[in-house]
């Protein structure tokens, strides 16, 4: 390491220092006031252990090609912009306290830094792209899980009906998706098929044929069909960072414009569709048209949309602070049994039985449950302490998956998988235990299943 890097690594460590300081300085003074004035420094306090994160995980070996990175710029938009949002207008939040809903995101923050910390990096920074064994696409096998993968895609908009049905009523798509897991499963096949396709071209320093470009652009819009955001942004996310590991590294200062532009288009121009719709099926006496609705409605919804509909993570943590142990009862056994038989079919999995309270509250509708995030989840199985040690583990498996990252002989498939494990981890975050764990685990064995038959070392052919 030169002198120059080394005196900026010194820097680095110095500013993460103070940064954990003032943090545990606002977080101390948080904890002696109330209100508003609470949750700002606590938000506060929150903010500064991201940007501590943040720049641990920018002199990493990898940088921001990692799953750390993307675990920080999860977290900022999945809670500390709420926490900004509720914290500077209290009258968003209609449940809770926004004070306490914060102290508790906090303390998953720091037992996710703790988890981080037994695991130091080694070795000098990877400045180029990986070194990986290249690999060649077997086109037929990869072609056939994308049709694999449209297939299943048709089934599920066929299963009410007309397509054009389901299509206008993306406002419900999570309803209309409801007992459909392994559809939706096999959909994503699309998704895996041409990343493992992208892997094995750029391993060998080739570009995508213009057949991988054309199911890449397709696929990425037929699953945007379902309504599901977060498929289009893990979709985006997969390539991106597939890209810059194994075919070229960009600077982040040059990609940022962009994430953010294409951030705003899918969080804000999907949604707005979405509850353009759901208005117009509330408000069946005065209907409006999409024109006035964005310009005349929308605006003027824009924090509220994204801290209780699009991003309703703290919404709900504040839910279960009011809930436990007041109203209901700790949650650890349940969320157990319900781990073990979530991934069975709808129609011979067992029920498994919640408090009355807890499911009026986290399942409005027979046809519709809220995607309760880690923090919450973690919170309801047991308080604080389940929540410091859930996040905790969730540090150990972040960083171990970056050391993976840099191990020797890396193949392009386990470079592929990597990928699909660190982008899925919002995932987790977002849907939490049960739900976000089967996702990933299934977006994993998903990825590899398809890397493993549709890819081949050149001597192989």
């Amino acid at each position: 390491m030169s002198e120059r890097a080394a005196a900026w690594h010194a820097r680095d460590l110095d500013a993460q220092q103070w940064l954990l300081i003032g943090s545990g300085v606002l977080t101390a003074a948080g904890l002696g006031l109330a209100g508003q004035a609470a949750a700002l420094l606590f938000t506060a306090a929150q903010t500064a252990v991201l940007g501590g994160l943040l720049m641990h995980a920018l002199r990493g070996r990898t940088g921001w090609r990692s799953a750390e990175f993307v675990v920080v710029a999860s977290w900022f938009l999945l809670f500390t912009v709420p926490c900004w949002l509720y914290a500077l207008d209290p009258a968003l939040l209609d449940q809770g306290s926004s004070a306490r809903a914060t102290l508790i995101v906090n303390i998953a923050l720091y037992g996710y830094a703790l988890g981080l910390l037994p695991w130091r990096s080694s070795g000098p920074p990877v400045e180029g792209r990986l070194a990986v064994v290249p690999v060649q696409p077997r086109t037929r096998v990869l072609t056939a899980w994308w049709m694999l993968g449209f297939a299943a895609l048709a089934a599920l908009l066929l299963r009410h009906g007309n397509p054009l049905e389901y299509l206008s009523h993306l406002d419900r798509s999570a309803a209309l998706n409801l007992g459909a897991f392994y559809l939706v499963a096999l959909a994503l096949t699309m998704r895996f098929s041409v990343l493992a396709w992208a892997a094995a071209r750029w391993s060998s320093g080739e570009r995508l044929e213009p057949l991988a470009v054309a199911l890449v652009i397709a696929g990425t819009i037929l699953i945007g069909l379902t309504g599901g955001r977060l498929f289009v942004a893990i979709a985006i996310a997969d390539f991106l960072l597939l890209y810059v590991l194994v075919r070229r590294p960009i600077p982040l200062k040059r990609l940022l414009p962009y994430a953010v532009a294409a951030g705003l288009l899918i969080v804000f121009g999907i949604g707005t569709l979405k509850r353009y719709q759901g208005y117009n099926a509330t408000h069946p006496e005065s209907q409006v048209g999409i024109v006035e609705y964005v310009t005349d409605r929308a605006p003027g919804e824009l924090a509220s949309a994204y801290a209780n509909n699009y991003v309703d993570t703290i919404r709900l943590v504040a839910i279960a602070d009011r809930l436990v142990p007041r109203q209901a009862a700790w949650e650890g056994e349940r969320v157990l049994l319900e781990m073990a038989v979530k991934p069975l079919p709808r129609s011979i999995r067992p029920e498994i039985d919640r408090q009355p309270v807890l499911a009026r509250e986290l399942s409005p509708s027979d046809d519709y449950v809220y995607a309760v995030p880690l923090v919450a989840t973690s919170f309801l199985a047991g308080g604080l302490l389940v929540v410091m040690l859930v996040s905790g583990a969730l540090g150990v498996f972040v960083r171990s998956l970056d050391r993976w990252l840099v191990s020797d002989a890396l193949s392009a498939q386990r470079a592929v998988v990597f990928v699909v494990a660190a982008v899925s981890v919002p995932s987790l975050l977002r849907a939490g235990l049960p739900g976000g764990v089967v996702v990933l685990v299934g977006d994993v064995v998903g990825m590899w299943v398809v890397a493993r038959t549709g890819l081949q070392r050149p001597a192989d052919a």
